[in-house]
């Protein structure tokens, strides 16, 4: 009875607040494409029935064994939603007030994994409805809504997730549980809304909540492995060639399959990893013979000197699995994160100091900024001379596929006509593309997944020097199915003239700090000479690039053949956990002398909405601790602000740069040069609450032994 009045809550604000149809009209869709089903009235459509078919949550003892299998009965959700034009359905599972919560199980709630057992999902709410959603994501993106009742109150505790329509379960086990963690993820609504705001929120919101997860499990996982590889004495700077192996052996199917079994002696489970990570580098479309001769060698060092491979096969199989678990399933989707740059930027805080030889790792907040600062288009070749572990490349990536996933079969045409009118595409490239298309969709015509191979063989433009970071880099894209011949292995300041032939539409670059016998805009001068006249150059320095007058001749060369779009100051911790310094971000328009006529974009964008967290480093702010916006909220404003002059003021200014008789620029690349402050309008309120802050965030930052002291 109890649940009945939960249900009936949830029905009543579904129907009479928000707009749906109501159950008891399932005969046909209403006027918007919608039809809501109550339990057993899906069955009226026969592809639900045939989807729920064997869904059954088989909470009783009797049949707990034939969940999940096809002698399970049928599937009883209080509601399904779906539309007759659009590919996202609605599950809904509902539960009484009691004692305790029946919103959701510990383990989901927790571990972000979903029980298989019956007992477990026919008791909670979330539980029940992702197990519903397994069934229906056959066929739909799926919303899953768990509602329970709260004890002595009239409102609704409401969890909501999402699960891709047709993607791999995975699965673990703990104990003799076995355990789904994924690919479902928390959307993080906690009331009920409109069918159209799930639509609108699963096309812009949840690529970023499932990159945010995955970030956050490639940063656990990596804390985790880097402490259970420290106990094994494998050295810091190694740990990410030996992660990024692992990960290449998982790709091979044979290995993937068979390094768990417990009858493969640790001799040979040492050589079976070494031919799966040769087999997957031989395979892949590395067109050069000395650049796959580089990555085996890498890798053949790394491995042979592990004492942990060779005298300690549990821990081995403990970190493959991690990683087969938790990592691998992030490179798969379509919300790539630079996975290696993750371990390294990790492992580095284990380093001695000055051993990362002044490579400061981008935040992928700051990757995907760039991709926008570059106004990125689907022809777009980028460039990234100082590769690192790839995470320009692969934010430009995933930033280049999302544009290709919105083209028209005229756009996609008009595409390769230019490509193949511009000589880049070989007839035998294309006589295979038609005749895959052929068989496989019945027609000739390129597709989207063309556009997205041509995008991953052509576009994308890398080199680095330092051996280890290019086998990262390689082995990074090579996760990705991407063996990159654009990848060249030299100095970049040395292979201009090769670099140039590719053309490139777009740069980016983190160039390296130190330990370098170049100035750092050296680099930046050399990159705007690659990229074609007109198009756009963004890179990532220290702010003493854009102030000292060390770096005054070069500025002024910049200046003299590519003009200064903006220049903004970011967080002081941008960096933290690897180096202290602190950076700027410089946009320029390259081969087009610099205007003096014109204003230049100077940003204030140091507050960004993260904090900074001890295990998982610099976090978004979602308890509103020291920001009132998150991350996404603060991009949103600040390229609205760099977007035209005038537009919004809050977060930057524009001011010409003076030139002085002699044609020298003398002024400072910096917000803090140009901003005028109004010192009248401080407070003392305003100073106390400044320290107020700043105590309460330093006091965050202790440990409890920092405490006791």
């Amino acid at each position: 009875m109890a649940e009945q009045k939960i249900v009936e809550k949830a029905r009543k604000i579904l129907v009479d607040e928000l707009g749906y149809p109501d159950p008891a009209d399932c005969g046909g869709y209403d006027g918007n494409g919608l039809v809501m089903y109550a339990q057993d009235d899906y069955k009226k459509n026969m592809e639900l029935e045939n989807l729920l078919k064997y869904a059954s949550k088989c909470s009783s003892s009797e049949a707990r064994d034939k969940l999940w299998t096809a002698s399970a009965d049928y599937g009883r959700p209080e509601f399904v939603i779906v539309n007759n034009q659009s590919n996202l359905a609605i599950v809904i599972e509902c539960k009484p007030e009691k004692k305790t919560s029946l919103l959701i199980s510990p383990i989901l709630r927790d571990k972000k994994m979903l029980p298989v057992r019956g007992d477990i999902i026919g008791k909670y709410a979330a539980d029940g409805a992702v197990h519903y959603a397994r069934f229906l994501s056959k066929e739909y993106d799926v919303i899953a809504i768990g509602i329970s009742g709260i004890p002595n109150e009239d409102a609704l505790n409401i969890k909501t997730f999402f699960w891709k329509r047709n993607q791999s379960l995975q699965f673990t086990e703990e104990g003799e549980s076995k355990l789904c963690y994924g690919p479902f993820y928390d959307l993080k609504l906690d009331r009920l809304f409109p069918y159209e705001y799930y639509v609108s929120f699963v096309k812009n919101e949840t690529g970023h909540i499932i990159k945010e997860f995955n970030e956050e499990k490639a940063a656990l996982a990596a804390t985790e492995l880097n402490i259970m590889l420290d106990a094994s004495s494998v050295n810091p700077l190694v740990r990410a060639l030996l992660i990024s192996g692992l990960l290449l052996a998982l790709r091979d199917k044979t290995f993937q399959t068979t390094y768990d079994n417990r009858d493969i002696p640790v001799s040979e489970i040492q050589t079976n990893l070494k031919n799966a990570i040769m087999r997957v580098i031989n395979s892949s479309d590395i067109d050069d013979e000395y650049k796959k001769q580089v990555l085996r060698d890498k890798f053949t060092d790394t491995f042979n000197q592990q004492e942990l491979l060779e005298n300690n096969a549990d821990k081995l199989r403990q970190v493959l699995k991690k990683l087969h678990e938790t990592i691998y399933p992030c490179l798969n989707g379509d919300y790539d994160i630079d996975i290696i740059g993750k371990f390294y930027h990790e492992f580095l805080r284990y380093a001695k100091n000055g051993a990362n030889n002044g490579i400061k790792l981008t935040p992928s907040f700051i990757t995907d900024l760039f991709c926008e600062l570059a106004e990125l288009e689907v022809a777009d070749t980028v460039l990234d001379p100082c590769l690192g572990t790839s995470g320009f490349l692969i934010a430009a990536m995933n930033h280049l596929y999302l544009l290709a996933e919105e083209m028209t079969q005229e756009e996609i045409d008009a595409f390769f006509d230019k490509v193949i009118t511009e000589g880049k595409l070989e007839a035998k490239e294309i006589r295979l593309m038609k005749n895959h298309n052929k068989a496989y969709y019945g027609s000739e015509c390129f597709t989207v997944k063309d556009v997205k191979e041509y995008i991953r063989k052509h576009q994308l433009v890398g080199c680095e020097s330092d051996p280890t970071m290019y086998a990262l880099g390689c082995s990074n894209m090579i996760l990705r199915g991407d063996g990159k011949s654009n990848i060249l292995h030299g100095d970049c300041m040395k292979l201009q003239d090769k670099i140039r032939n590719f053309h490139a539409t777009v740069g980016m670059m983190n160039p390296p700090y130190s330990e370098t016998a170049y100035n750092i805009l050296d680099f930046v001068y050399m990159l705007c000479g690659a990229v074609q006249r007109g198009k756009r150059t963004v890179v990532i320095v220290p702010t003493s690039c854009a102030h000292s007058d060390d770096y005054l001749e070069l500025r002024n060369r910049i200046l003299k053949e590519n003009t200064l779009l903006g220049v903004m100051s970011m967080n002081l911790e941008l960096f933290k956990g690897i180096a202290g310094t602190i950076a700027c971000i410089m946009v320029f328009k390259s081969g087009i002398p610099h205007d003096f006529s014109k204003a230049v974009y100077f940003g204030n964008w140091k507050e960004d909405g993260f904090i900074w967290h001890k295990t998982l480093g610099r976090i978004p702010d979602k308890e509103h601790v020291m920001y009132s916006m998150l991350p996404g909220e603060y991009r949103e404003r600040w390229l609205k602000s760099f977007g035209s002059e005038g537009v919004d003021d809050s977060y930057g200014i524009w001011r010409k740069l003076t030139r002085e008789a002699s044609g020298e620029c003398r002024d400072e690349w910096l917000w803090e040069y140009f901003v005028e402050t109004d010192y009248t309008l401080l407070t003392q309120a305003d100073f106390e609450e400044v320290v107020k802050e700043y105590m309460i965030y330093s006091f965050r930052q202790l440990t409890l032994e920092e405490v006791d002291e």
